[in-house]
């Protein structure tokens, strides 16, 4: 029986530990909605993207609230719009 135990404990220490990463990967993205949005843009994003990717990239972000700060992002200057509508790129500057 010992040998069971010893095996159900490493296994449970080792969701454990997975659930402890998870943890601290989802604080590390703290901050609201519309900031989790900018950073994605501004640092992760390519330089040329399509709203569409913002969306694949954080689910469970409203489009909405993609649409927001892609305007709020044109309007300070830091992206540029080329197209319109659902097929324009946006290119950061």
């Amino acid at each position: 029986m010992w040998p069971w135990v010893t095996y159900l404990a490493r296994v449970l220490a080792s969701a454990y530990d997975d659930f402890e990463q998870k943890i601290a990967a989802a604080n590390e993205r703290s901050g609201n909605k519309q900031e989790q949005v900018r950073a994605y843009i501004l640092d992760r994003a390519p330089a040329r993207f399509r709203r569409r990717d913002v969306e694949r990239a954080l689910p469970g972000i409203s489009f909405a609230t993609v649409r927001l700060v892609l305007a709020e992002l044109r309007d300070a200057g830091q992206i540029r719009a080329e197209g319109s509508g659902a097929g324009a790129h946006w290119i950061r500057v």
